[in-house]
């Protein structure tokens, strides 16, 4: 997917490394970018009409019932995060974009600095769709406790 970038900054004092980050337009509802914790990936993700987001949003919803929908769209989108596809267990996708060099959370991504535009690729879930229902539950119970 193609995406527009913008000049970041990392909010670590010691590094205050600039670096180009995606971000997505005010009207890309149901569409998000993840970002490794390490910050060395990005990854786009769409949720309209995803199996996986509809699965993970009745687990979710099942645990917190009448909770407010605000809350737990927020849930569901940190648990995509947790379930999506990744090369290392250790390192999971978040919605906050890591720097690079140092791994601390960007301070600032200025939108009036558009530096061009990339290329990510689109956020997969093959290890999960290939878990039983009780297993992807299990899982999903795993990531709302870390919440």
């Amino acid at each position: 997917m193609e995406i527009a970038t913008f000049k970041a900054k990392c909010k670590n004092t010691e590094c205050r490394h600039d670096f180009d980050a995606p971000l997505l337009s005010d009207f890309s509802y149901g569409e998000f970018l993840y970002g490794t914790i390490d910050g060395k990936e990005v990854r786009y993700y769409c949720s309209l009409d995803c199996e996986i987001w509809d699965f993970i949003d009745q687990t979710v919803s099942r645990y917190f019932g009448k909770k407010n929908r605000e809350e737990i769209g927020v849930m569901i989108q940190k648990t995509v995060g947790f379930v999506a596809d990744r090369q290392n267990t250790e390192i999971y996708f978040t919605q906050d974009i890591y720097c690079p060099q140092c791994c601390s959370k960007v301070r600032s991504i200025d939108t009036d600095d558009k530096t061009g535009r990339g290329n990510y690729a689109h956020l997969t879930f093959e290890e999960f769709r290939q878990l039983g229902e009780w297993e992807k539950e299990k899982l999903i119970d795993t990531c709302l406790r870390k919440i």
